[in-house]
């Protein structure tokens, strides 16, 4: 495998989804999807043929499910669940994927408007791994700048943009918007993007239409890591 497709989406609840998710899977060839605001209880199942699935799902004090993350990935991958990292601002649920005989580490993650992002602990997200492993931050974390295609930035955007030149690492988003405002759609913006580290080249974007949300899903395709070099075996 030279490229890895995977596609990151808000769902705004997976609830009466799941038949559309199953088809979008297989016509878009999705090796992993990275999922936010799934809005389910744990007692409800969620079955995916031919992917293995790994959730975190919320719920509020008086028992209702919100937020949620969820994580797809093919079954002929190789892969791991990465273990979970304490955040106070970040919703992140990652998995170890085994590529083009290297590892790439990705994050499903999720930030409420709601609540300031303290923009460490995506920088620990992104150093959670080797340094020789990619790793890539997907999801909607609520942040606007012009540095991924908005017409205006916030906090939050400013203070990703900051630290990402301090520490060496990058950000980006598609071109088109992945928030849409029916009322207003000249506040359309791209929200949801993807942060990595230790990539051989930035992932290609797109902005799909083929799930219901007020978020598209945006499809990434990565180029798999260098296959390590076994030099006991060249001498």
């Amino acid at each position: 495998m030279d490229s890895l497709r995977v596609v990151h989406w808000n769902a705004d609840s997976l609830k009466g989804k799941v038949g559309l998710l199953r088809l979008f899977l297989k016509e878009q060839r999705v090796d992993v999807m990275l999922i936010s605001e799934t809005y389910l209880k744990s007692k409800l199942q969620l079955r995916i043929p031919g992917y293995f699935v790994y959730r975190q799902d919320e719920v509020t004090p008086q028992g209702e499910a919100y937020r949620g993350l969820a994580v797809l990935v093919k079954r002929t991958l190789v892969h791991q669940a990465v273990e979970p990292k304490r955040l106070d601002t970040l919703y992140a649920l990652g998995v170890d994927i085994q590529v083009g005989g290297g590892e790439m580490r990705l994050y499903a993650a999720y930030r409420a408007p709601s609540t300031p992002l303290r923009v460490q602990e995506v920088r620990d997200l992104l150093l959670t791994a080797p340094p020789t492993t990619p790793t890539i931050v997907a999801g909607d974390l609520n942040a606007k700048h012009q540095a991924w295609h908005n017409t205006t930035s916030n906090t939050t955007g400013k203070q990703l943009v900051h630290d990402a030149s301090t520490y060496g690492y990058e950000i980006a988003g598609p071109r088109e918007p992945t928030r849409l405002d029916p009322v207003r759609p000249h506040r359309d913006s791209v929200l949801d993007i993807v942060v990595y580290r230790g990539l051989r080249a930035p992932p290609t974007q797109e902005v799909l239409t083929d799930l219901p949300s007020d978020h598209p899903p945006v499809l990434l395709v990565f180029r798999a890591p260098n296959r390590p070099v076994d030099w006991h075996q060249l001498q």
